[in-house]
């Protein structure tokens, strides 16, 4: 496991709190959110079936945001664009002074032929999936076109040495659900300032980066038959690079150094 080229050279892999994962197969995660808080508990991510137990209330931030909102349990499914929700629109003017906040109001009614979030053709391209008819095709990236045997180096993935990091409080969506997420760290002044991609393709993987990440696990976790590598969520912490590594420094043993190395066990 995490071995090298090089002989005695332990390689392990540390990923932080990106946007979007790439997915390994046409399963995605149907669920929806609403600023209406009473009948859902989840407002994170953090548990096993859609994510963390915190309840939010339903009073404006001192920042002026919407009402704090929550998602439903999020269920991962075979997705197919003719199951989605249609009207998702993304606000393509990032920064702008008055900003869309479509979110999920306005889409179509969620029933059993429109469950998931939203409609998408390229939702399994890369970077958001492994298309191996693309890959045939040799559309993909020049690293993935030329590898020399793409199937074997998935199939030894889950005995790579990788950790996965988020930060509790990484559940910031600039402002594209009409609410912010209460665990926001930047609930009590805006929703914004993450980047996040919340396009369609993003969206099937959840409504924000803490919920993706958690979601990603599960999903390798459904892909190999069997749990592989390691999510750790640091505590009271954003969408902050800084705080994120210093965190997992200070509490993660194996990232931590003895006589100047790194620890590997």
């Amino acid at each position: 496991q995490g071995r090298s080229l090089f002989p005695g050279l332990h390689v392990r892999y540390v990923v932080g709190n990106p946007s979007t994962y790439l997915y390994l197969d046409e399963n995605r995660w149907e669920y929806t959110c609403s600023n209406e808080t009473a009948d859902s508990n989840e407002t994170t991510g953090g548990n096993d079936t859609a994510g963390g137990n915190d309840t939010a209330g339903g009073n404006e931030t001192a920042g002026g945001n919407e009402r704090a909102g929550s998602c439903s349990e999020m269920l991962y499914r075979p997705y197919k664009p003719a199951l989605g929700r249609a009207g998702w629109r993304e606000d393509r003017r990032r920064y702008a002074w008055n900003r869309r906040r479509t979110g999920f109001d306005g889409l179509a009614p969620v029933n059993e032929t429109s469950r998931f979030a939203c409609q998408n053709e390229s939702y399994n391209s890369w970077h958001y999936g492994l298309n191996w008819a693309e890959v045939e095709a040799r559309n993909v990236p020049p690293y993935l076109r030329d590898h020399p045997n793409l199937a074997r180096a998935l199939e030894l993935y889950p005995s790579r040495d990788v950790i996965y990091l988020v930060g509790q409080n990484d559940t910031c969506t600039d402002g594209y659900l009409g609410f912010c997420f209460e665990s926001c760290w930047m609930y009590n002044y805006s929703c914004y300032g993450t980047s996040i991609d919340m396009r369609c393709a993003a969206m099937l993987e959840g409504p924000n980066r803490n919920y993706r990440a958690k979601n990603y696990m599960k999903h390798l976790a459904a892909h190999y038959g069997r749990e592989v590598h390691e999510l750790h969520e640091m505590p009271n912490v954003g969408h902050q690079a800084e705080e994120l590594m210093v965190g997992a420094l200070n509490s993660l043993h194996y990232l931590q150094l003895k006589n100047g190395r790194r620890v590997v066990e």
